[in-house]
């Protein structure tokens, strides 16, 4: 997994998790406000970068999501356990079904594409 994809694809979470709390934008069309499209943002850093196009997104979509819901189930033993570093870590507990929801749906979308040839299963 190349760092400079992991980086893109977590800023590019934005575009794919529902809204409400950090910034996340759910799929929504927001171009009419100035907010450019996940696909123009791709273009736009791939530019930048000097590449034609990115890899397979999905992939470090799932990546990303399975991590963050390990930190997330981290946070909530902790807060069990009484020895959390932050009152608000039961916030995230909400967050947890949701975040594995996205990622096996992405993770779904990998398995597509590998049985459709348009990823050889590796990035």
């Amino acid at each position: 997994m190349e760092p400079v994809f992991a980086d893109f694809a977590y800023l590019a979470m934005k575009w794919i998790l529902p809204t409400g709390g950090r910034s996340c934008i759910g799929r929504q069309t927001l171009e009419a406000e100035g907010v450019t499209s996940l696909d123009q943002t791709s273009q736009r850093d791939c530019r930048a970068a000097g590449r034609d196009q990115l890899s397979d997104l999905s992939w470090y979509f799932v990546y990303n999501l399975f991590r963050m819901v390990g930190i997330f189930r981290g946070v909530k033993k902790r807060v069990a356990d009484g020895n959390a570093s932050s009152s608000e870590g039961g916030l995230l507990f909400a967050k947890i079904g949701p975040l594995a929801k996205e990622a096996w749906d992405q993770a779904r979308i990998v398995g597509e594409h590998i049985r459709n040839g348009s990823s050889n299963g590796f990035v």
